[in-house]
């Protein structure tokens, strides 16, 4: 008997903190929060909302795992939306880990592929998953609902027939403007194709940094336009010298408050019912 007490006590220790857990992440839930992941030498982004989670890249392997795991609670196991905005490995072999633990529901990716086996590999795996793909280029648009929406700024059109096919040149560049506040994604985009769309930019409280901080994607032009409260560099240990020393300046002659994920590990932006940001780090 007094087994089967303890056996129904634990139970409703289990059930308590369950119902407790789930209660609290719905909760948390009605506000939007904005991670930005620590993948090492690479990029991945998540965008948490009531309409579902969008994932924006997926790194250079299982990090994306452990990270999702921080960031989401533990019996959400949807990507409803996944966007591949640049065609190099740092910016999707994580998904095919991803894959394995994560359902898919739609993908988002640029129509001009490059010869990369890998990148063959991860459409087969989508193809053989029967996941929708659809084209990133400019106009597209994810409505999240509740005045939440993530934009497609570049590409320009999905017919872009560049001479030479650059991957960087062709990176998916994303605005999400969240009921408050505006976050820019710029991917790995390089200095010529944020040149076409610097006109259209206007400020945003958060701003992605290309390329890991490389100096050959960021110009003072660019972060005087923008004028980000945060600036986000997504870097691991390369041998690359990101993030340039040159960039680090000049994100410090605007103001803006720098965060990296290699110090400053898993970064997540929340957003309060008020319009207040809140920033945690992992």
């Amino acid at each position: 008997m007094n087994k089967i007490l303890f056996f129904i006590f634990i139970a409703l220790v289990f059930l308590n903190f369950y119902f407790y857990y789930y209660f609290f992440s719905y909760k948390e839930l009605k506000n939007t929060s904005v991670f930005y992941l620590n993948v090492g030498q690479g990029d991945s982004e998540l965008i948490r909302s009531q309409a579902g989670n969008v994932l924006i890249d997926a790194g250079p392997g299982r990090l994306i795992l452990d990270n999702l795991g921080k960031a989401l609670p533990y019996f959400d196991k949807t990507i409803d939306i996944f966007i591949l905005t640049n065609q190099d490995r740092d910016h999707y072999a994580g998904f095919f880990d991803l894959i394995k633990y994560y359902r898919v529901r739609v993908v988002m990716i640029y129509n001009r592929l490059s010869n990369d086996q890998w990148l063959k590999d991860f459409i087969s795996e989508v193809q053989k998953r029967e996941i929708p793909i659809f084209i990133a280029a400019q106009g597209a648009e994810i409505d999240l609902g509740d005045s939440q929406k993530i934009k497609v700024l570049y590409p320009l059109k999905a017919t872009d027939l560049s001479p030479s096919f650059n991957k960087n040149h062709l990176s998916v560049i994303l605005d999400f403007a969240s009921r408050f506040r505006r976050f820019l994604f710029l991917s790995d985009a390089d200095k010529a194709a944020l040149g076409q769309i610097l006109p259209s930019l206007g400020k945003y409280d958060v701003l992605k940094v290309s390329h890991h901080g490389s100096l050959y994607n960021t110009t003072k032009e660019l972060l005087e336009r923008v004028n980000p409260y945060y600036s986000v560099i997504e870097v691991g240990k390369n041998n690359y010298g990101h993030p340039a020393p040159e960039v680090l300046s000049l994100i410090g002659q605007i103001g803006s408050q720098l965060l990296r994920t290699d110090l400053d590990g898993l970064i997540r932006f929340n957003e309060d019912q008020n319009g207040r940001l809140k920033l945690s780090r992992y």
